[in-house]
């Protein structure tokens, strides 16, 4: 099971240890994956997981999951893996 990251600046993310925890709790192995760009190696890394734990913050917009905002924005980034 992948847990997303928090950015918090240009060389350091980080993860509450409480997401790798509850995850073990349901009998799952949790795996953070470093964060970079390359379309290919996402592709990869994916292609191996069960799960996924989005951990939540601003940077999880709505629209990724075909629902509506509760305020006005200019786009939507969408990524058809």
């Amino acid at each position: 099971m992948n847990i997303t990251q928090n950015q918090k600046n240009a060389y350091k993310t980080s993860v509450s240890i409480d997401y790798s925890r509850a995850i073990m709790e349901a009998g799952g192995i949790p795996v953070v994956l470093p964060v970079h760009d390359n379309i290919e190696v996402i592709r990869e890394q994916i292609s191996h997981l069960d799960g996924l734990l989005l951990s939540g913050g601003v940077d999880s917009d709505p629209c990724f999951y075909m629902e509506k905002t509760a305020y006005r924005k200019l786009s939507c980034f969408t990524w058809k893996g």
